[in-house]
Formats: structure tokens, sequence, C-alpha cells
């Protein structure tokens, strides 16, 4: 389920990643000049609405970064940022749109836990419109599980999750 997982969004990035990140975009001319400006609203949009903020001493988790537009707000407003995606395709055009982004390590993950990262070793866990596209609910449980794994104790994460019962099928 997970290499599936890992196919279907290495295909997603070849054929249009910032579109598959912001399906809002046009897709034939998305404008990228908006997509990068568009996640600093996103993670002011969530920090926001938890009350939560970065100070800049943080050590960072975020979870299915893409091609790392919130990693540069995250990277920006914290000490380190790890961040994960399942699909290395994502990974490698992260790389290339945000070279020399300082404290970020680029992780590919297994697809079901936040492989790579140390126990107690993350101030805050981030991840936005992630857990909606995993196909089965006891996948996204183990990462949140994860996620008490990796915060020391005091910190925080904040997840987004969709309620919107028409998007959601049962298996």
């Amino acid at each position: 389920m997970t290499s599936d997982m890992a196919s279907f969004w290495d295909e997603r990035a070849r054929e249009n990643a910032a579109y598959f990140v912001d399906n809002q975009l046009d897709y034939a001319h998305p404008d990228m000049e908006r997509f990068w400006a568009e996640g600093e609203k996103t993670v002011d949009a969530v920090l926001g609405a938890l009350g939560l903020s970065l100070s800049g001493d943080e050590d960072v988790v975020e979870l299915g970064c893409g091609i790392g537009r919130l990693t540069r707000v995250l990277a920006a407003r914290a000490a380190s940022v790890r961040a994960l995606d399942v699909s290395e395709e994502m990974l490698r055009r992260a790389r290339e749109a945000n070279p020399g982004l300082d404290g970020v390590e680029w992780l590919r993950c297994d697809g079901r836990s936040l492989t790579g990262v140390e126990d107690a070793s993350a101030d805050a866990f981030f991840s936005h419109v992630v857990f909606q596209h995993v196909p089965e609910p006891e996948i996204t449980y183990a990462y949140v599980e994860d996620v008490g794994r990796v915060l020391r104790p005091g910190g925080w994460a904040a997840f987004q999750v969709s309620d919107d019962p028409s998007v959601h099928r049962a298996a």
C-alpha cells in the first residue's frame, strides 16, 4: 500500500508537482509566484487558528513537504526542519526549488512512520493537507502515534484533517 502511495505521488510530481500541491492553480499555467506566496498565508492560518508560533529555536518535523512550499516558511521561522515526503520525486524537486535552504534536511519516509527522525528530537510537528490523501485510516493513526514518539516533552503538533463527509468513502 505505501509503495502505491509513493508511486502515485512520484507520478503526480512528474506530471505537475505544483498543481498537485495546490490544485487551485491553473493546471496549464501555474502562477508560481502566487504558489510560493500562499505558503506563508497557509502557515500563518494554521498556526494562528491554534494560537501557536515559532520563535526561531525549534526543531520542526514536517510531513508531506511536497516541493517545499511550506518548508520554506517553516525554515525561516525555526532552527531546523526535517521535511519528509513519501515521494522521492517530490523531494528531488523540493531540493531543486529550494537550493541552499538553511537548516533543512529532506527525508524520504516509508509512508507509515516518521522514518529517520529520532525519538524526542522535535519541538514541533507540522502537516497540512496530507492525512486526507492517506488511503487507510490505520496509516494515519500510525503517523499520529509516531508524532508522539518524535516530540520532546512540551512539544506541539499541528496537522490538518478533512471532516467533509462528501470526500470520504468507505473502502
